[in-house]
């Protein structure tokens, strides 16, 4: 049978495929590389996606069980210097006085990194709905949203919604440091070059984070408490009206027994009237007080 090789992920000779512009930054300048993304095929095109299924085949050998191969990936290049008796390092972003003659490039330490290891386990639980939008004029623009320490590849362009532009946070990868305040740095290696495809990261908020912040709860508590304000005033304007409707039912019947004694009968027989009426009422009164007295 056929044997089919398997290429270890070490000890390649770089200098046999050609160099792209920022692998020979680090041979020209001594610098440190952040190669484009790749593994971002374009579903439309069979070729392509063939072409890197098999090279995803490749990274799913050496990635953990149950994890996607095929996502952006970024070779790292580090220079390797042929000298022994000093050891320069850059302090800052500067060279510190940097002679390339005397530090012989003789090769690179290489790393392959997947793009959705940068951005896992950098959020707190609860951070739900963040977009990141990664672009480099070298690769086609991609896309993670981060949920906590959760990250999900959203596959290539930008997704993020429009109406979210004006919260838009944007930086260059080697700017970050600028949104926090870092008192010290402790990275003393050789500097990292941006000229040649520098990567840019665009931040915005989901439809999730949006739901999650923004929601109907205050309006509908306030209906609530409108509508019981009104159900408790129309219960008391009922009330009132029915009230003054018995007073003046009562009123009008008051009147009209007044005018019909007063027709029926002559002045001094309704006077004698109403004071037996008044007679018989303060003795029905007593006589309940002293109902009531016995009782006690």
């Amino acid at each position: 049978s056929p044997v089919i090789p398997e290429y270890p992920p070490y000890n390649w000779n770089l200098f046999s495929s050609g160099f792209t512009d920022d692998v020979n930054a680090g041979i020209e300048h001594h610098m440190v590389s952040i190669g484009y993304a790749y593994l971002l095929p374009d579903p439309n095109d069979p070729d392509e996606m063939l072409e890197m299924g098999y090279e995803a085949d490749w990274f799913q050998g050496y990635i953990r069980p149950g994890e996607v191969a095929m996502e952006p990936i970024s070779d790292i290049y580090y220079p390797i210097v042929d000298n022994l008796e000093c050891i320069d390092i850059y302090r800052d972003g500067g060279d510190s006085g940097y002679n390339k003659t005397a530090n012989q490039f003789v090769g690179y330490l290489s790393l392959s990194v997947y793009w959705r290891d940068l951005f896992r386990n950098i959020l707190p639980d609860g951070s739900t709905g963040i977009i990141v939008v990664v672009k480099n004029e070298c690769n086609p623009t991609f896309a993670y949203q981060i949920d906590g320490p959760d990250v999900t590849f959203l596959g290539r362009g930008d997704p993020h919604n429009t109406k979210f532009d004006h919260l838009e946070l944007s930086s260059s990868l080697l700017d970050l440091d600028l949104f926090y305040n870092r008192q010290t740095r402790s990275y003393t290696g050789a500097p990292i070059q941006e000229k040649v495809c520098p990567f840019y990261l665009h931040v915005y908020p989901s439809d999730d984070l949006y739901e999650l912040h923004i929601s109907s709860n205050p309006i509908l508590f306030m209906l609530c408490a409108v509508g019981i304000f009104a159900f408790t005033s129309a219960v008391f304007l009922i009330y009132d009206c029915l009230v003054e409707r018995r007073q003046r039912k009562v009123m009008r019947t008051a009147v009209q027994s007044t005018s019909l004694v007063a027709n029926l009968f002559p002045s001094s027989i309704r006077d004698r009237m109403f004071a037996a009426n008044n007679g018989a009422s303060t003795v029905n009164n007593k006589d309940e007080k002293k109902h009531k007295n016995k009782m006690a």
